[in-house]
């Protein structure tokens, strides 16, 4: 089960200023080391296997990313790297030194019409934020 919360914006100036949208609770961080106990309880990995494969598999995601590919783990989703820059009028003024900052960005994968990921969740609302409605 997915809990939202109620939460009200304020950005002077902006369309969104004041109005309420409703954002995810998040109440826990799992780290590597619980999937690692996971994944040892319901397989017959040692938790040494788990953290082996998790150090290569990132290394590679990385090395992979840095080169500019996309990475595509089937039943999770595309990782790619994106750009953030600044705008010139003319094509002559572009360059690296409008480069702002570099971000990674996923996309869950979409298997026919079905999103493996998110066809089972279910939501919540806070049992705090229902006075707020």
């Amino acid at each position: 089960m997915i809990e939202c919360i109620i939460k009200k914006t304020v950005k002077k100036g902006s369309s969104t200023d004041g109005k309420y949208f409703l954002k995810v609770l998040h109440t826990q961080v799992v780290d590597f080391d619980s999937l690692a106990a996971q994944i040892t309880s319901e397989t017959s990995l040692r938790k040494s296997d788990v953290l082996r494969v998790y150090i290569e598999l990132c290394e590679h995601i990385i090395s992979n990313l840095r080169n500019g590919y996309i990475v595509a783990l089937d039943e999770l989703g595309r990782f790619k790297l994106e750009v953030e820059s600044t705008g010139v009028k003319r094509i002559d003024e572009t360059g690296l030194r409008q480069l702002k900052g570099v971000h990674c960005c996923f996309l869950p994968t979409v298997l026919g019409n079905s999103n493996k990921m998110l066809d089972e969740l279910h939501f919540d609302l806070n049992s705090s934020c229902s006075n707020m409605i």
